[in-house]
């Protein structure tokens, strides 16, 4: 898969600033999203920072937690796995 006009660096970083603020948007802690992908905190912690991928998974289950679709928790839709 062709990582597009974001390049590979751009995708994760579009996924971080999108995790982080629809988290946030909805007042919620790095410890209630944890809660939610039965992940410790430091991992939702490394998500936004981006030392750790989220799987795929983690990211169906983000995506229905948050009511949304793939297409906006990730750039353009896609999932590299």
């Amino acid at each position: 898969m062709s990582a597009g006009v974001y390049g590979r660096q751009g995708l994760a970083m579009a996924f971080r600033e999108r995790f982080s603020f629809e988290r946030k948007r909805r007042g919620l802690s790095q410890r209630d999203v944890a809660d939610v992908l039965c992940v410790s905190k430091a991992s939702v912690s490394r998500f936004e920072c981006g030392r750790r991928q989220i799987s795929a998974v983690e990211l169906v289950v983000l995506a229905c937690f948050f009511g949304m679709t793939f297409s906006q928790v990730l750039p353009e839709g896609r999932l590299q796995l």
